[in-house]
């Protein structure tokens, strides 16, 4: 829950930053340092520093675990249609499907597709 004299702004900021830093395309350093450099009028400087870095913590966290929960799901969602040898767009649907709020980068998912469709063809491990 944001503070009350904490900027609206560089508050929303927070959840895509940590999307980025959970998928790895940014460091939680410059997750840190980007949301330093959005102006912060009225705030109070040490308190917002902390609730900043705490928030930014909790929403990389969260984010790694929705990443792990559609890593499961696509999992779950795919053996069936595997086993029926269902066609490629199946599966794809099927992941994607996995994936609404897309927590996976989109190279991401089409490797864990590729990952399992070679071990159920018997080529992977």
């Amino acid at each position: 829950m944001r503070h009350p004299t904490d900027p609206a702004t560089p508050w929303r900021m927070i959840g895509p930053l940590a999307r980025l830093v959970a998928q790895g395309l940014l460091g939680p350093e410059e997750a840190g340092a980007a949301l330093a450099a959005i102006p912060a009028p009225g705030a109070d400087r040490s308190g917002w520093q902390a609730r900043r870095a705490w928030r930014l913590a909790d929403a990389t966290a969260a984010w790694a675990r929705e990443r792990e929960r559609v890593r499961r799901a696509t999992l779950r969602s795919l053996g069936p249609l595997l086993a029926t040898r269902a066609p490629r767009a199946a599966l794809e649907d099927a992941a994607a499907a996995a994936d609404p709020r897309r927590a996976l980068r989109e190279g991401e998912r089409a490797a864990l597709l590729h990952g399992l469709v070679a071990a159920a063809l018997g080529r992977g491990r």
